[in-house]
């Protein structure tokens, strides 16, 4: 079996209050909510990494 290297693809950080949270970390990377599904938010998905909070 040959090595293959771990991606990471998304990243879920576990938040009291995600939709502020969100809302902080989207203001400083520039990087608007594009998404809500259940206890999630997702910021736009960049250089091929998602960013989430729960």
């Amino acid at each position: 079996m040959a090595d293959s290297p771990m991606q990471i693809n998304a990243l879920i950080v576990d938040a009291a209050e995600p939709e502020r949270l969100a809302a902080f970390w989207s203001e400083l990377l520039g990087r608007p909510v594009v998404g809500r599904m259940g206890p999630y938010v997702w910021l736009r998905r960049e250089n091929d990494l998602g960013l989430g909070f729960q």
